[in-house]
């Protein structure tokens, strides 16, 4: 997920504004149309502008030394996907619409949505913290894997019981966003590590039982069958 969206971000990016590394810290090449937005922007193109005069990375500083310029593809080997995500919100619409491109079933703004949760997830990973009771402030969008799975709805209707702001939100997310062959290798391991603690708890007195544990992460009693649709 992280190297593809490094790769479609730095390719339409610079297909639109060059190579060279003022194109990345010039903020008319964003989305200056709120007042939110120039206060990230600002603030990303300082952290760029850092990392391109930072001597921490070898790479950095040869692209710096040797050749004047520090392109995208070679800084973007030292961004977060926190950084990634980001920059692409902070994008012009024409450069959005560009890279949803390469991202099959998905627009530019359910791109956005996605690639924020999984950020975020990454984080809480990185920070070892605990990880079943993730929960996002913001819901991802309503999309066809919810129907197809089955998910009830809340009362209102606008918006479903799992499945958008909970670790299941991750999953689906990352349906979305991997290839299929990676999907399915992590669906794979995930299904490993479940049955591995399923089988742990029934050999001890644990106050919680798996299926509660699922069910805090959101995942429904069918969740295994998000691999069986191709056309998402």
């Amino acid at each position: 997920t992280e190297q593809h969206i490094k790769e479609c971000l730095s390719n339409h990016f610079c297909e639109i504004y060059g190579e060279l590394q003022n194109a990345y810290l010039d903020a008319n090449n964003y989305d200056y149309s709120t007042p939110q937005n120039i206060a990230d922007i600002n603030k990303l193109i300082n952290k760029l502008s850092n990392l391109t005069n930072s001597n921490e990375y070898p790479f950095i500083k040869h692209a710096r030394t040797q050749h004047g310029n520090v392109p995208l593809w070679v800084l973007f080997r030292a961004v977060t996907f926190g950084s990634i995500s980001k920059m692409y919100q902070l994008q012009k619409q024409t450069v959005k619409s560009s890279i949803a491109q390469d991202y099959p079933f998905l627009n530019e703004g359910n791109l956005g949505a996605l690639l924020r949760i999984a950020s975020t997830c990454r984080n809480v990973c990185a920070h070892a913290e605990r990880l079943y009771t993730f929960h996002h402030k913001e819901a991802i969008p309503m999309l066809p894997i919810h129907d197809k799975l089955q998910i009830p709805k809340t009362t209102s209707g606008n918006e479903y019981i799992y499945g958008q702001k909970d670790l299941f939100a991750v999953l689906i997310s990352l349906r979305y966003l991997l290839t299929n062959d990676d999907f399915k290798a992590l669906k794979s391991l995930l299904v490993k590590t479940i049955n591995k603690y399923k089988t742990f708890i029934s050999s001890t007195d644990s106050h919680i039982s798996s299926r509660q544990i699922l069910t805090e992460m959101g995942f429904s009693q069918n969740w295994e069958n998000i691999t069986r649709y191709r056309a998402l």
